[in-house]
């Protein structure tokens, strides 16, 4: 069965020339997963967009935007990080090799970042998810799912979204799950039915955690 090589990464907010990023070798794709700057003004987000141009070792890279990428909220931004080669997907999807990628950057809101929803508006945002998804790519986790992180009383709470978790769960064809948004939740997790979550936040603290490597079946 045919296959794409992978790496995954989220939340590099302005590292992503980090060393520790760098793996050898060639990719079929590059997934991030959102958060690739501080506060996402033009010059991080053209540094980061210079940075993606470089990277020749993938045929194909897939991003997302997160909450901290406020400016690409403007349509101008997404125009000129979108080509032949580089996929920005804002609710919608692009098809690689068969393979079917959905990405979307909304989070459940939290002060007044970007991409944000209230839980009124969380079944609109995930009924959108396309039933024949593969790969799906969202900057934030569902609930239950690498998604603990510190509350008000500093003790850990699940910040993930319930109606992002039943979006998938009714979705079977999804082979892959690509967040990140929540620190601490990094890893990787194989369920029973296949699919598989990876929580690919790299930055934590003083930190620089290596990007997930993942390969993905087709069924070309």
């Amino acid at each position: 069965m045919p296959k794409l090589k992978a790496l995954l990464m989220s939340d590099t907010h302005g590292t992503h020339w980090h060393q520790n990023y760098y793996v050898e070798g060639e990719f079929d794709v590059l997934i991030h997963a959102g958060d690739f700057t501080n506060y996402g003004d033009d010059q991080e987000v053209a540094g980061f967009i210079f940075w993606l141009e470089q990277q020749d070792q993938f045929k194909d890279i897939v991003y997302i935007a997160g909450n901290h990428d406020l400016n690409y909220q403007a349509e101008r931004l997404v125009t000129l990080a979108s080509g032949a080669r580089l996929h920005y997907l804002f609710n919608n999807s692009v098809t690689i090799a068969g393979v079917k990628f959905y990405g979307s950057p909304c989070t459940p809101r939290y002060f007044d970042w970007a991409f944000m929803y209230d839980p009124e508006n969380a079944a609109d945002v995930w009924s959108a998810i396309p039933s024949d998804t593969d790969v799906l790519i969202t900057h934030g986790p569902p609930q239950g799912i690498f998604d603990q992180c510190p509350g008000e009383n500093k003790l850990m709470e699940h910040a993930g979204c319930p109606v992002l978790l039943y979006a998938i769960e009714r979705t079977p064809s999804i082979k892959l799950h690509v967040f990140g948004h929540i620190h601490e939740g990094y890893g990787l997790k194989e369920h029973t039915n296949g699919r598989v979550s990876v929580n690919a936040a790299l930055v934590y603290r003083g930190l620089r955690r290596a990007p997930v490597e993942f390969t993905i079946e087709t069924d070309g």
